[in-house]
């Protein structure tokens, strides 16, 4: 009789241990590995941090149409997730937004079946967002849609939209 409840005790702790290890794997992520290497963190406060970067987003554009000079002003005056050194980002920055595999998504100004890629966590009303590179009557954007820089005039806004970024390093 004491043997069989001995057993029974080591087989009872055996699986207490199993489970409880069960539930630490499923609680660190270890059983997800898109939980632990989530590039993209939404922090549920209109901001995105790009963990590969250390640059944090406007989780959303400026929502309509905008000039080169509406879109510095918009960026600079940001105020998402309470921190005020927004900026408007370079085309390097916004380039290492686009991913050709992301399934990427419509966004609100196609009039056309396109897509834009880059994560679904930072949603662009329009294809296109202004870089601060500067050439006089011209700056440059990135297309979201075809993943290049262009250059436009300052006074277009169709499809043009303000991206806002900050360092996300700096909180």
């Amino acid at each position: 009789m004491k043997r069989a409840t001995w057993v029974t005790g080591i087989v009872m702790v055996i699986l207490f241990l199993a489970g409880a290890i069960a539930l630490i794997k499923n609680n660190s992520g270890q059983d997800n590995p898109q939980k632990i290497y989530s590039r993209f963190i939404d922090y549920g406060n209109g901001t995105v941090l790009d963990t590969k970067t250390d640059l944090m987003w406007a989780a959303y554009d400026n929502g309509a149409s905008t000039t080169w000079q509406e879109a510095k002003q918009y960026c600079e005056k940001y105020i998402g997730g309470g921190y005020t050194d927004w900026r408007m980002p370079t085309v390097e920055e916004l380039k290492g937004l686009y991913d050709e595999n992301e399934p990427g998504y419509r966004p609100d100004c196609a009039v056309y079946d396109w897509k834009v890629y880059l994560t679904n966590k930072i949603r662009l009303t329009g294809g296109s967002a202004w870089t601060l590179e500067d050439h006089g009557a011209e700056a440059e954007c990135f297309l979201f849609d075809y993943g290049c820089r262009s250059l436009m005039f300052k006074s277009v806004n169709f499809i043009m939209r303000a991206l806002p970024v900050r360092d996300g390093s700096v909180y």
